[in-house]
């Protein structure tokens, strides 16, 4: 699930404190958060893990940034 998906999933009078919290939890920005959300900025790697352990694994770091961390299926060897 990506950032914007989490977010979705709440009632929408309730996204805007979702969003607050997650800049707190994570040390930036509300309009850092904003930027993930929309797509125009990407997530640094870190941020990125930090994300996934606070949405409880939600969020994953496979959504965030395929580019730097795969899905664990492209990373298991095919055993054939």
């Amino acid at each position: 699930m990506k950032i914007s998906e989490y977010i979705e999933q709440f009632p929408k009078l309730e996204r805007r404190k979702v969003c607050k919290d997650i800049a707190l939890r994570l040390n930036v920005s509300e309009s850092s958060v904003a930027h993930w959300r929309n797509g125009t900025r990407k997530m640094s790697p870190l941020l990125v893990l930090q994300l996934e352990k606070y949405t409880n694994e939600l969020v994953t770091r496979y959504d965030m940034r395929p580019d730097i961390y795969p899905p664990p299926e492209d990373t298991i060897p095919n055993q054939h």
